[in-house]
């Protein structure tokens, strides 16, 4: 899971940069899980993204045991690392397992 993880963080940070997007990607390098990313999109609603992508894409702005009660908060990780509420509603979570292919990788990127 950490070589899908790590393809996929190399690959968003190739896209972003390209593009000059204005994007936080957490858990690249630093110790954490080793299928997750957290990417920032400054200035968009993180819920808004998900409703538009998840048809073409599977994420979450939050852990899926919370995901349900999360409909007015933000994730109690991103409370705990002290992230602030703005940038927390602009936060949504990637993660990948051993099923995840490299073309699902290479589809997650170009998104």
């Amino acid at each position: 899971m950490k070589r899908t993880r790590d393809r996929l963080y190399q690959g968003l940070i190739n896209q972003f940069n390209q593009y000059d997007a204005n994007v936080i990607i957490r858990n690249g390098n630093e110790k954490c899980l080793s299928n997750t990313l957290s990417l920032t999109f400054r200035g968009i609603n993180a819920k808004q993204l998900v409703n538009k992508l998840n048809d073409r894409l599977a994420f979450s702005t939050g852990s899926a045991c919370h995901e349900d009660t999360q409909h007015h908060s933000i994730s109690t990780t991103l409370q705990a690392i002290g992230l602030p509420y703005k940038l927390a509603r602009s936060t949504i979570r990637l993660s990948t397992s051993y099923m995840t292919t490299d073309d699902e990788i290479d589809q997650a990127i170009i998104l």
